[in-house]
């Protein structure tokens, strides 16, 4: 009888640290939003708060074209993109889709992190 409840308890012990053990997704969505009007990096971080970066004007689709505008912006968003790498995290997923004047890139990352 000592066997069996010894036995049972180790499983029962066992499960609960595997459940202790498991992985909590963090995730990070970067948004690069670019309008005539108003171009910028919105980054949602794991813990739900929103850093907005804005972009120079000038940008792919603003009727002003510059070049360097472009080189800059692409510069802002290699450089968000880097910033989380570094800790860690893997892109899962890139979206760019048009809406009127708007254009909207998405890159979602996410990394697993121990309890």
């Amino acid at each position: 009888m000592k066997t069996v409840f010894f036995i049972i308890s180790t499983l029962l012990l066992m499960g609960v640290s595997t459940l202790a053990a498991q992985n909590t997704p963090q995730t990070v969505i970067i948004r690069m939003w670019e309008s005539v009007t108003m171009s910028q990096i919105i980054t949602t971080k794991p813990d739900g708060k929103v850093d907005r970066t804005p972009l120079q004007k000038g940008g792919h689709y603003h009727k002003y074209y510059n070049e360097k505008s472009i080189e800059n912006n692409s510069l802002l968003f290699q450089s968000e993109i880097n910033k989380w790498k570094k800790e860690g995290f893997k892109i899962d997923g890139v979206t760019h889709s048009v809406y009127g004047d708007n254009f909207f890139t998405i890159i979602i990352m996410s990394k697993d992190e121990k309890e």
